[in-house]
């Protein structure tokens, strides 16, 4: 049990970098997606566009926090609001 729950450590020790390189990757994919979204009666982002960038913007402060595993999560539930499938690394 002991050896387990090393190993585990070492695991998320070894995951915490590559988790942060992801949250910019993933934040820009879902940038680019919505860039062009607009409403056109407004000539304004649409609603679901402006919903993921928030969400993409709450995924960045959690990144500068170092919660790195919530900001994935936050970006992922930003990119099944617009339908977009991300290309992780």
């Amino acid at each position: 049990m002991r050896t387990l729950l090393m190993a585990l450590a070492v695991v998320g020790l070894l995951a915490g970098p590559g988790l942060a390189d992801q949250s910019h990757s993933l934040v820009q994919q879902v940038y680019d997606d919505t860039a062009f979204r607009f409403d056109e009666k407004t000539s304004r982002l649409d609603s679901l566009a402006l919903g993921a960038r928030f969400l993409c913007d709450e995924a960045l402060a959690l990144h500068d926090a170092g919660k790195y595993t919530e900001a994935i999560a936050k970006v992922k539930e930003a990119a099944k609001l617009i339908g977009l499938t991300l290309r992780m690394k």
